[in-house]
C-alpha cells in the first residue's frame, strides 16, 4: 500500500513534467510563429531586390530574437556547479537562479502553486520575515527547512534534487548579510 506522502511527490513529479512540457511546447509554438512571420514579411516585400534583401535582414533579426530565448534555461546541474563564495552574496545572481531551478520550477514554490503559502519567485515574495530573518540565518525558518532540522518540513522534499552543502551555506550567507535584494 503506497503512502500519502509517495503519492503526493508523485503527484508534484506529474505537475512538474507538465509544467515543463508546456513551456517547451509554448517555446516551440513561438519559434514556429517567427518563421511563419519571416516568411510572410519576405513574401509580401518581394518586389525589388533592395526590399527582399530588407525583409531578410528583419526576418533574421526575428528569428535570433525568437530561438535566441530558448537558450535560457538553467538546468539543475548548471546550478549545482556553480560555487556561491564565502562572501558578498548576490541574489540577483547566486540565490535566485538557485530558488529558480531547485524551488519554482519544480511547481511547488512558485507564484501559482505556492507550497506552504511561499514564493520564491523574487525577493519580495521570499522575504517573508520569520521565513527568512535578515542577519540571523539560525532562526530563520528556510535555513531550518533546507537544513532539515527538527520540527520542520525539509526542503527540498524527497525525490526532488537536494542542495549541496555551498548551496545551502550560500542561502545562510546570504541571509546573515542581510538577505539583500542586490
Amino acid at each position: 500500500m503506497e503512502s500519502n506522502k509517495g503519492k503526493r511527490v508523485d503527484e508534484k513529479r506529474y505537475i512538474f513534467l507538465l509544467l515543463f512540457s508546456k513551456k517547451i511546447i509554448l517555446k516551440f509554438t513561438v519559434n514556429i510563429l517567427g518563421l511563419i512571420l519571416a516568411i510572410t514579411i519576405i513574401r509580401r516585400n518581394s518586389s525589388n531586390m533592395k526590399n527582399i534583401l530588407k525583409s531578410i535582414s528583419i526576418a533574421s533579426i526575428m528569428l535570433l530574437a525568437f530561438t535566441g530565448g530558448c537558450k535560457d534555461t538553467v538546468t539543475n546541474q548548471q546550478i549545482d556547479d556553480t560555487i556561491i563564495p564565502s562572501s558578498n552574496v548576490l541574489f540577483g545572481k547566486h540565490i535566485q537562479p538557485l530558488f529558480n531551478v531547485k524551488c519554482t520550477s519544480s511547481g511547488c514554490h512558485d507564484d501559482v502553486t505556492r507550497a506552504g503559502s511561499l514564493s520564491l519567485t523574487s525577493w519580495t515574495n521570499a522575504h517573508v520575515p520569520g521565513i527568512i530573518n535578515d542577519y540571523d540565518p539560525e532562526t530563520s525558518r528556510l535555513v531550518w527547512a533546507i537544513e532539515g532540522q527538527l520540527g520542520s518540513n525539509s526542503m527540498p522534499p524527497f525525490g526532488y534534487p537536494s542542495l549541496t552543502k555551498n548551496q545551502i551555506d550560500g542561502i545562510k550567507t546570504w541571509i546573515k548579510e542581510g538577505a539583500k535584494n542586490n
